[in-house]
């Protein structure tokens, strides 16, 4: 899926990796809940 996408430019650290697909989707569920409110 788009995970290898995203970890293509995070070199050899898995971790940075984790950080920025757990950013994207905190990012991602913030969206839908202002999305919501509105």
């Amino acid at each position: 899926m788009m995970g290898d996408e995203n970890c293509s430019f995070c070199g050899n650290d898995p971790n940075k990796c984790d950080s920025l697909i757990a950013e994207q989707q905190e990012n991602a569920l913030r969206a839908a809940q202002l999305g919501k409110s509105v």
